[in-house]
């Protein structure tokens, strides 16, 4: 359930600062709430997968094109967050659908800059999974991989 978008950037600071425990099926207000006062939901891995699982969701890689190519989630679109806004994947995507950003790790801030620039474009439904290709990998899940990087 979102709430109403994501105002702020969040650094990889503040992104440290997140107890691993509080995160479960919660609402997290990471930082300041600053132009729209709107929070930031985060996923679990477990909600993560499910909603990965169920194809009621788009997964939105954060990252360069080079690391999306190396290894990202099954399905997932390459959106990186610097051209998000002009990606034609990304913009030809339904508003309402439920999105999911992902990038390394919580210590990489790309997945919440990609959201804000989602919520900016009119998305409504956005999530992010801040443990990110490393938590995933980690726990065993499916990768899907482009190309054999040498």
């Amino acid at each position: 359930v979102m709430a109403g978008g994501i105002g702020a950037y969040w650094s990889a600071r503040q992104l440290d600062k997140v107890d691993k425990k509080s995160s479960d099926s919660q609402t997290l207000n990471l930082i300041e709430k600053r132009k729209t006062g709107a929070t930031l939901t985060l996923l679990t891995i477990d909600e993560a997968r499910a909603l990965q699982k169920s194809g009621k969701a788009v997964f939105l890689d954060a990252r360069p094109d080079r690391e999306y190519q190396y290894a990202h989630i099954p399905n997932a679109i390459m959106a990186y967050y610097m051209e998000a806004k002009s990606n034609p994947q990304v913009l030809t995507l339904d508003r309402n659908q439920t999105v999911v950003a992902y990038c390394n790790s919580p210590k990489c801030p790309m997945a919440e800059v990609l959201a804000t620039k989602l919520n900016e474009i009119g998305f409504t439904r956005i999530y992010v999974f801040p443990g990110g290709m490393k938590e995933w990998i980690g726990a065993k899940m499916p990768i899907q991989a482009s190309e054999v990087l040498q």
